[in-house]
């Protein structure tokens, strides 16, 4: 049984892409109207191009429009724009500028690293943000002598998820806080 009405021939496809898939994707990208790339393969599907073949002929709709580069070239242009922006990154910041600057590269943090590797150029690492743990055991440890209970009733209540949480470590605090006086 075919997967739609319509027998996907070479002019069917052509057809499809020139009349439909062009002007979603245009629209898509000229008038910010939100569609997202399923909602634009539902539509391609309904006009009558089998499911299977859909995102290809998405993709290669929004290559021929420019939006995307093609697979193919994604190396080369990756590679001549980080040329042309002098890219040496010294932090993450200059990483993530670097993947807003390759916004139509497919996979632009491969192609950074890539590029970093053949250049022999130093890819810096993200920071790492700690868990809730240990950013209030850090917290504690930090405040301990000087911290007050109300304190860090402030400090939980932008970083606490629940009130169980903020009452586990307020006993621990507590505890934290005791210790530190009988030692002294």
């Amino acid at each position: 049984m075919p997967s739609c009405p319509i027998k996907t021939t070479p002019i069917v496809r052509q057809d499809i892409r020139n009349r439909y898939i062009k002007s979603w994707t245009a629209s898509n990208a000229n008038q910010g109207n939100g569609r997202s790339d399923d909602e634009l393969l539902a539509e391609i599907v309904g006009a009558g191009c089998a499911f299977s073949t859909a995102p290809r002929e998405l993709r290669n709709a929004k290559e021929a429009l420019g939006l995307i580069v093609p697979r193919g070239k994604a190396a080369e242009v990756a590679d001549d724009i980080l040329k042309e922006m002098g890219f040496d990154p010294q932090d993450w910041d200059d990483v993530a500028a670097a993947v807003d600057a390759l916004d139509k590269v497919p996979s632009p943090l491969r192609q950074i690293k890539r590029y970093c590797r053949d250049n022999k150029i130093e890819m810096p690492t993200r920071a790492r943000k700690l868990h809730f743990k240990a950013r209030a055991e850090d917290w504690m440890i930090k405040n301990a002598k000087l911290g007050s209970a109300d304190g860090f009733r402030g400090w939980l209540a932008g970083e606490a998820k629940t009130d169980k949480q903020s009452k586990r470590y307020l006993e621990v605090f507590e505890l934290i806080k005791r210790a530190v006086i009988n030692i002294k």
